[in-house]
């Protein structure tokens, strides 16, 4: 049986799954506003080598639900972290990747270029699809 400290861990392994998605698509160079992020998610994803394989598994039975409409990949990956926040506010909360306060201007600054490109839609998809999986993967315990 999962427990809810493995859910947890398992949000911060997706979002850390959708930080490597954009450091590929980025031809292997980490964007500067989310190197920060990228090193403290990467020492929490480390601590769990040995459930690697069962995340893994876990995460892509999740992703296969991906929506149907299109959500950016960068603000995905802040947005997941933020919703953990979000999600797990009154709770005692197993991991801290960053400062909140920090997570949400990074996931604004996100949000203001992509509306600035005139791809609202694209954020509140994101912000939908985040909330919804976040809230799924800590539900399964």
């Amino acid at each position: 049986m999962r427990t809810v400290q493995f859910n947890e861990a398992l949000v911060i392994f997706s979002g850390f799954a959708y930080l490597t998605n954009v450091i590929d698509k980025n031809g292997g160079d980490i964007p500067p506003r989310l190197k920060f992020i990228y090193n403290r998610v990467t020492k929490i994803v480390l601590m769990y080598k040995d459930l690697h394989d069962d995340m893994i598994n876990e995460i892509n039975a999740i992703t296969r639900e991906y929506p149907e409409t299109e959500i950016d990949l960068m603000l995905c990956s802040v947005s997941f972290f933020s919703e953990y926040y979000e999600q797990m506010r009154g709770k005692k909360r197993t991991f801290n990747p960053m400062d909140y306060k920090h997570i949400r201007e990074i996931q604004y600054e996100i949000e203001e270029e992509l509306a600035s490109l005139g791809q609202m839609n694209k954020v509140f998809d994101t912000i939908d699809y985040c909330h919804s999986t976040v809230k799924k993967i800590l539900e399964i315990a």
